[in-house]
């Protein structure tokens, strides 16, 4: 989909977990950018969502870095298939 920006449709920039004290803008899942569905998350689209949908393409990246070196985990994209 769309994405909320970043590159990623979580719109994350930030670790998943793991923060001593996360901030909106750490947030790495759906379900936190969403506050766990309470929140719409706006893609840029304009289209809101507050979860995933069948047919959705979820895109993950990663990377560490310390010291100044940068190590890069590449990407995975996955299709959201509908339950059977």
């Amino acid at each position: 989909w769309g994405g909320t920006g970043g590159g990623a449709p979580t719109g994350s920039t930030g670790p998943a977990f793991g923060a001593q004290r996360p901030t909106e803008d750490s947030f790495g899942s759906m379900l936190e950018l969403s506050w766990k569905g309470t929140k719409p998350v706006k893609l840029d689209s304009g289209e809101e969502r507050k979860f995933i949908e069948d047919g959705d393409t979820v895109i993950m990246k990663g990377f560490a870095e310390k010291d100044g070196i940068r190590v890069g985990f590449g990407e995975v994209r996955a299709s959201v298939l509908p339950a059977k």
